[in-house]
C-alpha cells in the first residue's frame, strides 16, 4: 500500500515537472522590445495547453499546438523608459524578472 501512494506521488511529480512552459532565452529579464511593431512571444507547453501573456496592460492567449509549440503577438506599443515585466499564466506561471533564462528545445 505503502508503495502504491509513493509511486502515485512520484508520478505526480513528474507529470507537473513536464507541464513547464519554456521560453526561448531572449526573453528575459532587462529585454528590450520593438516600438511601434507587433511583438511575437512564443515558446513550448503541453500540447493543447492554454498559455496566457500580459505586458504593458495587454492580455493574449493562446494555444499549444500538437507539438507543444505556441506563439501569440502583442499589439504594437510606442516607446517607453518604464520597467515591465512579461507574465505568463499557464499551468506554471512565470515572469521575465524572476528566472534564469531558459533555451527552448
Amino acid at each position: 500500500m505503502k508503495f502504491g501512494i509513493f509511486l502515485a506521488a512520484l508520478l505526480s511529480v513528474g507529470s507537473a515537472a513536464e507541464a513547464k512552459v519554456v521560453l526561448p532565452a531572449v526573453f528575459a529579464d532587462q529585454m528590450v522590445l520593438q516600438r511601434d511593431s507587433i511583438v511575437p512571444i512564443w515558446g513550448r507547453a503541453e500540447p493543447g495547453e492554454s498559455v496566457t501573456v500580459s505586458f504593458a496592460g495587454q492580455s493574449k492567449v493562446c494555444t499549444a499546438d500538437a507539438e507543444g509549440k505556441w506563439m501569440l503577438k502583442l499589439d504594437a506599443m510606442p516607446a517607453n523608459t518604464e520597467s515591465r515585466v512579461l507574465e505568463g499564466l499557464p499551468a506554471s506561471p512565470f515572469r521575465t524578472d524572476d528566472w534564469p533564462p531558459r533555451a527552448q528545445k
